[in-house]
């Protein structure tokens, strides 16, 4: 039923039904609280009735809420009336490019206009994991001012089946029984992919994007036959009629790039939509030259500009600007960018304290972490080059650096600091360094400043020949400093940059030392480690911005008003880590954007993937509920790198935020009853516990955390005890049970001075199953609750992250080896503890599995994976520094 005029949907006045469509109606309507008109769509009743279609209209919103991009429709809020949802989206005055398209063809430079816009607003959507999956022109709208919107993410899977006969032109989106499965799309728009009811990625949104392109310049349908049979058909076996026959006006670059957008594979198109854009603006003649850089204040251009910054070069064009680079003159102060992608089937290997790239001094490599499977190991990369190849004997690597001369990489691995020939060879140990949390940095005296143990220690200093290890910096306690972290040496040796972490994160410095005293000056306050760049730069964090302020070496001092190179760069601010690396000249930078995109998947117990939840993201941390009918998970914000907890109901598969609050929110431990959710916050120092009722206000603390990072880990059954890890620099990671009645003192359970983690509670409480590397790599262990200590070895080779059968009976774990096995092993946890034999389930292979849960009758397990899941690349910036002096 239409709403009236004057109706009030909480803050907004309904004025005007402005259309009405399969999903509902769309009104004008008033924003009383800001002043403004917006469009609002509403579900019909009678629809919202139908679970899957209120949880599909409400992935439409939340995917289009998560998108900020001048080429995308902007939604502002979410929320429901009478029993019928809503979306409020910003209003539009102007027409759709099918209304545009009634006259026929449009002019080559018109198209090529529009398609500009496109890929640009595609680009930003897939950056942030969401593919449109239904772009035609119904869905682009071209405003009065000359721009363009795409309309409607995540619709593809929210309009049902239509009913009756419809000219083709007129076939909304719909659902297509293909045989092999089911599919959703617009006929005559869908990719092959979409067509053969097979998983779909965002080139399938390039093939759709060919097919409008194709029809702009054409003025007809690249596959529209007699039937949605016949179009379909078409779709998977023919190709449209050559574009320079219907329309010679057509320039053959761009007809080849429409060629391109359709081929039938995916992996023949372009393989992302940065690189479509880039072909389209090399067509029109544009520059991928930066406008002058903005200081802090000026968020226009962190609105309007960091697409195109973050837009780069991939295959060939990557190399031409490489080689346009290093050939130009140093009167030419152009910034440019471009992306570079892992290599095959692996990832960037950054989160929390790793970062994934080191710039070569003289800016003309990239040494490059990287995840191939769960061996991670470092691969370089010259700019001129299209590949990188792997450093051999680097496995286990985290955190490189090199020398200032560009002869030698440090990194750290297997509990040591490392270094090895950039140009590959056997790697020399330089010195013990425990391989938690490490940062260092080499000066031109081959002195190496390095820290462990996430900087609790402070910092320390070695010969990059070896020896001695002593001691030049510490936490001031009196201070609240609960570790230095991150040391940059200046371009003198002496002197360097450290960041000194407060338990209160607002509290926290960067300071310069010296190697000549044990005095340190306060340089800022800040939350993000900080380098040093010619020609008189410092760059940090702030608020994920990446920021360049001028820096006079003389004084030490910071000089001036500090500008803004990129946004959304990756960090991860409870250690004032930042995934950023500058050359030593100061020519070349990386750096990667927060998040690592990757998929929640159900497997069973052949490994056989048999579902997924929601759409690719950064995830983290899946957990779920104790009846098995929710999942919560950690979702990393990628415009500024932090953490909220997510809840998805699994039978509508429909995600709602949890936590709301500013910084890190991380890990979840249900409740037995399911009510309570228990996380870790760092909003007043390191994270620490809170708990909070889901669906409830704001979450309460449980206790302070002390030096390091609390992770809650499990609930006994009864209610009463919380499990949680801790960290101090005499321990490492320990286990600690916290009462939930009665007075909350920690009571320690596993304090030693190994690393235990990853714990949970048996079925009955009577047993506590976690991790340690007290045997010098890490095992599954049980152990009595409460007990005196006796404990008992479950894994044989290595194996982390237990969890139980919901009758007690068996545990699951992953091993230890490269490809992450899943093993099973059948127990008898009752007044005495045995074990059999374990046995392996299933690989997870190339899935690079990041953390699974298991469902409580044992028959599947969900999996956080990155196979499947888009690339995140590193964006490298050329010319930035010579731009901003400008």
């Amino acid at each position: 039923m239409s709403l009236i005029i004057g109706t009030k949907l909480g803050r907004y006045e309904i004025r005007a039904k402005i259309g009405e469509g399969g999903m509902g109606e769309v009104y004008r309507a008033r924003d009383t609280k800001l002043n403004r008109d917006v469009a609002v769509k509403v579900l019909p009743p009678a629809f919202s009735a139908d679970a899957d279609r209120l949880r599909r209209f409400e992935q439409e919103a939340q995917a289009a809420s998560a998108l900020n991009h001048s080429n995308i429709l902007a939604v502002f809020d979410f929320g429901e009336h009478d029993g019928a949802p809503y979306v409020v989206a910003e209003l539009l005055e102007g027409e759709t490019l099918r209304e545009r398209m009634f006259a026929g063809a449009l002019p080559s430079r018109t198209a090529a206009g529009y398609a500009c816009q496109i890929a640009a607003g595609l680009s930003a959507a897939h950056l942030r994991g969401i593919v449109h999956r239904d772009l035609k022109p119904e869905n682009i709208f071209l405003t009065q001012q000359g721009g363009l919107k795409i309309l409607d993410f995540g619709l593809a899977k929210l309009i049902a089946p239509p009913t009756g006969s419809e000219a083709q032109t007129d076939i909304p989106t719909r659902q297509v029984n293909t045989g092999a499965g089911a599919t959703v799309g617009t006929v005559g728009y869908m990719s092959p992919e979409q067509v053969r009811a097979e998983r779909v990625d965002h080139r399938s949104d390039i093939f759709s994007f060919g097919v409008v392109l194709y029809e702009m310049l054409a003025g007809k349908s690249a596959f529209r036959s007699g039937s949605a049979i016949e179009t379909l058909n078409a779709i998977l076996k023919d190709d449209p009629a050559e574009l320079s026959v219907l329309n010679p006006n057509v320039p053959p670059g761009l007809e080849r790039v429409v060629r391109r957008c359709l081929e039938k594979k995916p992996e023949r198109r372009f393989q992302s939509a940065s690189d479509l854009a880039f072909a389209l603006e090399e067509l029109s003649g544009t520059t991928r030259s930066a406008p002058a850089l903005a200081t802090v204040p000026d968020r226009k251009f962190k609105r309007e500009h960091l697409a195109w910054l973050l837009a780069g070069v991939f295959f060939v064009a990557m190399s031409v600007l490489a080689l346009w680079y290093f050939r130009q003159s140093p009167a030419d102060p152009k910034m440019t960018s471009f992306l570079v992608y892992p290599p095959d089937r692996s990832t960037f290997n950054s989160y929390d304290l790793p970062y994934p790239v080191a710039v070569a001094p003289d800016g003309r490599q990239l040494a490059m972490v990287v995840n191939e499977a769960g061996r991670t190991r470092i691969w370089i990369r010259r700019l001129e080059s299209l590949d990188a190849t792997p450093l051999e004997n680097t496995d286990g690597a985290q955190n490189p650096f090199w020398s200032p001369d560009g002869r030698f990489i440090a990194f750290f691995a297997g509990g040591k600091l490392k270094k090895i020939a950039a140009t590959g060879g056997v790697p020399v140990v330089i010195c013990e360094a425990p391989s938690v949390g490490n940062s260092g940095t080499w000066s031109g005296s081959d002195v190496i400043l390095f820290t462990q143990n996430i900087g609790a220690e402070g910092i320390q200093r070695v010969s990059a020949a070896g020896g001695q290890v002593s001691q030049v910096t510490r936490p001031d306690a009196a201070q609240q400093e609960i570790y230095h972290f991150w040391p940059e040496f200046l371009p003198d040796g002496h002197h360097f940059i450290f960041f000194a972490g407060a338990k209160k994160r607002e509290d926290s410095n960067l300071y310069i030392g010296s190697l000549d005293s044990d005095q340190k000056q306060l340089l800022t306050a800040a939350t993000s480690r900080a380098i040093y760049s010619p020609p008189g730069f410092l760059l940090y964090l702030r608020e994920g911005a990446l920021l360049a302020q001028p820096f006079d070496l003389q004084t030490l001092r910071l000089t001036g008003e500090p500008a803004m190179i990129a946004d959304h760069v990756g960090n991860f601010s409870s250690t004032g880590n930042s995934y950023f690396s500058v050359s030593r000249n100061g020519e070349v930078l990386a750096f990667q954007v927060p998040g690592r995109p990757s998929r929640l998947v159900w497997l069973n117990r052949n490994g056989a993937e048999t579902g997924s939840i929601g759409e690719p993201n950064s995830y983290s941390i899946p957990r779920l509920s104790p009846d098995g009918q929710k999942l919560a998970v950690n979702v990393i914000d990628r415009k500024d790198g932090t953490t909220d907890i997510w809840i998805c109901d699994l039978s509508r598969n429909s995600f709602a935020r949890f936590t709301f609050e500013s910084g890190m929110e991380n890990g979840s431990a249900w409740s037995p009853d399911g009510r309570r959710i228990a996380y870790s916050h760092d909003i007043s120092g390191p994270p620490s516990l809170f708990e909070k009722t889901v669906g409830g206000a704001e979450g309460q603390p449980l206790i302070p955390s002390q030096e390091g990072p609390q992770l809650p880990l499990d609930w006994s059954p009864d209610g009463q005890f919380l499990l949680y890890r801790d960290y101090s620099a005499k321990t490492k990671s320990d286990l600690y049970i916290l009462p939930m009645v009665g007075e909350r003192k920690p009571i320690p359970f596993a304090n030693t001075p190994f690393n235990e983690t990853n714990a949970r509670f048996s079925p009955d409480g009577r047993w506590i199953a976690y991790s340690s590397s007290e045997s010098g790599k890490t095992e599954v262990y049980a152990r009595r609750f409460p007990g005196d200590g006796e404990r008992f070895q479950i894994s044989t080779a290595g194996g982390n992250h237990p969890r139980w059968r919901s009758d007690g009976r068996e545990l699951f774990y992953l091993s230890s080896d490269p490809d992450q096995t899943m093993m099973s092993v059948l127990v008898s946890a009752g007044e005495t503890f045995t074990s059999g034999t374990p046995t392996a389930l299933f690989k997870i292979e190339n899935r690079n599995g990041l953390d699974f849960d298991a469902a409580g009758d044992g028959q599947r397990f969900i999996l956080n994976t990155r196979a499947g899941a888009p690339s995140a690349p590193l964006t490298v910036i050329t010319g930035w520094a010579a731009n901003l002096k400008r």
